[in-house]
């Protein structure tokens, strides 16, 4: 299904720190997408978050467009399952999350049980996924937590160019749902 990609527009939780602003950026460009950091309007964009929680919630109420979270997307689990990384690490939510199909072990960086620096300290990965969108403060608390265990970094998603591919086909599937949605 084609779509026009320049009036897709994501929303993104902001940040100031310069490697989270370029990633997004860089992803955005290559996609031919826009993006913002706030939706101004019912339908003014697509939150695009990992999982639910309070954050995508609210930017979700301010958007209302039905688009759920990564996690929820067509495809998305086994895009991971398919990375073959022994762990994935998650910042958190303050809402149950759905991790149905994942095949490696997952952990989290701030909220939630096991926390990473606790797994690690009883076995250490030799591949971790970072499951964030882009660079920055969440990245340097998970790398943190590693202490002296060094597994295969691979992430976080907008640096994938598999995540840029998943993306892409992945787009207007969601799309064609969020429109056919009442």
């Amino acid at each position: 299904m084609a779509y026009p990609a320049s009036s897709v527009r994501i929303i993104l939780h902001g940040s100031r720190d310069p490697r989270y602003l370029r990633a997004v950026a860089d992803f955005a460009e290559s996609l031919k997408i826009q993006y913002s950091f706030q939706c101004l309007e019912p339908g003014y964009g697509i939150p695009l978050y990992v999982a639910r929680g309070a954050d995508y919630e609210r930017a979700e109420a301010a958007c209302a467009s039905g688009v759920p979270p990564l996690m929820e997307w067509p495809g998305f689990v086994d895009f991971i399952n398919e990375l073959g990384v022994d762990l994935v690490a998650v910042h958190g939510s303050n809402k149950p999350l759905t991790l149905r199909g994942l095949k490696p072990d997952v952990s989290f960086i701030e909220s939630g049980e096991p926390l990473l620096s606790s797994y690690v300290r009883s076995k250490c990965p030799k591949s971790l996924l970072l499951l964030i969108l882009a660079p920055g403060v969440i990245m340097d608390k998970a790398i943190k937590q590693l202490g002296e265990c060094r597994p295969e970094i691979v992430g976080p998603l907008m640096e994938l160019p598999s995540f840029r591919e998943y993306f892409r086909r992945a787009l207007p599937l969601v799309i064609q749902h969020w429109r056919a949605m009442p």
